[in-house]
C-alpha cells in the first residue's frame, strides 16, 4: 500500500494537518508546525481525509514556496514533494521545528497543540490589552497557581501596566525584535513636566503635552485609555503616564467600571 495513503489513513494529528488546497491558513499551519515539532501539510486532501488531489501548473509549487518565504518571519523554507495517490496529486509541505523560535506570520504566531493551531494573538494586542488568554494546561496553571508561583491567569501584562502607573519614571515596552517578542522595562531621566495652570499653559515655550488629552476629553468625555490611545496616536505608557499627572492635580477623574468607564474633566462634573 501507498506510504502516504497510510498517513492519511491515520487522520489528523499533531505533526499532520489536510487542507484541500493551498491558502493563507496552510501557511499558519506550517508556522504553528515549526514552533511546536515540526509537521506536514497534505495540499489535495479534505478534512474528512478524502483524497481529492490538486491541479498543479508549471510553477505552481515555485509561487507556493515564494508566499511561504515572504509571509513568515524568520522565513521558513519547506520541503514541497509531490506525490501520487490513487492517480492524483497530493504535495506535502514538509516543514521541520524551526530552531529560532518564535516564527510569526503576518505578525502573528501560532503553535500547534494536538491537531489545533493555537494563536492569533499579536504584538499590537498586546501592547493594547486586547486579548484574552487561554490556558494550553489547565493542570499545570493550576498547580503554580496552588504553589503560589502566579497569583492570576492571562493577566500578567495588564497588572504591570496598573502597577506602573505609580512610577512614570519607568516604561515598559512590548515590542517584535530578534524574530521574537521582548519585554523591557526603561527607567527615564528625571525631568519636569508640570501640569501647573490647568494645563493650559506651554512648556519651555512648546504645548503642554497633557493638553492633548484634555482637548479630546472637552469634546468627547468618558473614553477610556485604549481608546485616547487610537484618537491621540500616542504609545500606550506615554498616554498612562500623562492620566496619571491629570488625576494627581485633580483635573480628571474615572468613572465607571474598569471595562465600561471612561475619563472625564472634573469641571464636567461640576
Amino acid at each position: 500500500m501507498n506510504p502516504l495513503a497510510d498517513l492519511i489513513a491515520a487522520g489528523e494529528s499533531q505533526t499532520l494537518e489536510f487542507k484541500a488546497s493551498f491558502d493563507k491558513v496552510s501557511i499558519e499551519t506550517l508556522v504553528a508546525f515549526a514552533n511546536a515539532q515540526g509537521g506536514t501539510v497534505l495540499i489535495g486532501v479534505a478534512d474528512s481525509g478524502r483524497v481529492q488531489g490538486i491541479t498543479l501548473g508549471k510553477e505552481s509549487l515555485n509561487e507556493w514556496l515564494v508566499q511561504i518565504k515572504s509571509a513568515t518571519s524568520p522565513s521558513i523554507i519547506p520541503d514541497l514533494p509531490v506525490h501520487h495517490v490513487d492517480g492524483k496529486s497530493v504535495v506535502a509541505i514538509d516543514i521541520a521545528e524551526f530552531p529560532v523560535k518564535p516564527v510569526s506570520t503576518k505578525g502573528r504566531y501560532y503553535k500547534r497543540v494536538v491537531n489545533t493551531n493555537f494563536g492569533k494573538l499579536t504584538v499590537a494586542d498586546v501592547q493594547a490589552d486586547n486579548y484574552r488568554s487561554s490556558l494550553r494546561n489547565k493542570l499545570v496553571a493550576e498547580g503554580f497557581y496552588l504553589t503560589h508561583a502566579i497569583e492570576k491567569y492571562g493577566s500578567g501584562f495588564i497588572r504591570i501596566r496598573k502597577a506602573l502607573l505609580d512610577y512614570p519614571e519607568i516604561e515598559f515596552a512590548v515590542e517584535e525584535k530578534f524574530g521574537g517578542v521582548v519585554a523591557s522595562f526603561t527607567q527615564l531621566e528625571s525631568r519636569s513636566d508640570p501640569v501647573d495652570g490647568g494645563v493650559s499653559g506651554g512648556v519651555s515655550g512648546g504645548v503642554n503635552s497633557t493638553s492633548t488629552l484634555l482637548t479630546i476629553m472637552r469634546t468627547r468625555p468618558g473614553l477610556n485609555a485604549a481608546a485616547l490611545v487610537q484618537l491621540s496616536g500616542k504609545p500606550q505608557r506615554t498616554i498612562e503616564r500623562w492620566l496619571k499627572q491629570l488625576r494627581n492635580v485633580g483635573q480628571i477623574q474615572f468613572i465607571g467600571s474598569p471595562k465600561t468607564g471612561g475619563y472625564f474633566l472634573l469641571e464636567q462634573q461640576e
